[in-house]
């Protein structure tokens, strides 16, 4: 989670997507080649706590450029974290969102 003195002031929550931090994780490159340096992407610093917040906001943003009006609603099949990021950003932006769980779970 983020500090309070850290935070970053946002008028929205779709501003507080992306823009993770990178973290360096060398001891899982100490195998390859000299002078290489791993890192990665903090995720869990979105919103949801997950990098599915970053799919949520393009599948949102390409449907709006498609003509996506707020009298129709986002319907997705989904288990998981795509589901509660397409909750939360429905509910932040002004859209009704239905999640269907897949009968095969």
């Amino acid at each position: 989670m983020r500090s309070a003195a850290k935070s970053p002031k946002a008028s929205r929550i779709a501003d507080l997507i992306g823009d993770t931090p990178l973290l360096p994780i060398g001891r899982l490159a100490d195998h390859l080649s000299r002078g290489v340096r791993l890192y990665a992407k903090v995720e869990g610093r979105n919103p949801s706590g997950s990098v599915k917040d970053r799919a949520a906001l393009g599948m949102l943003r390409a449907a709006e450029r498609s003509g996506l009006s707020r009298d129709e609603i986002l319907l997705d099949a989904t288990s998981g974290n795509t589901g509660i990021a397409l909750a939360m950003l429905g509910a932040s932006e002004g859209y009704r969102v239905t999640l269907c769980v897949p009968a095969n779970l």
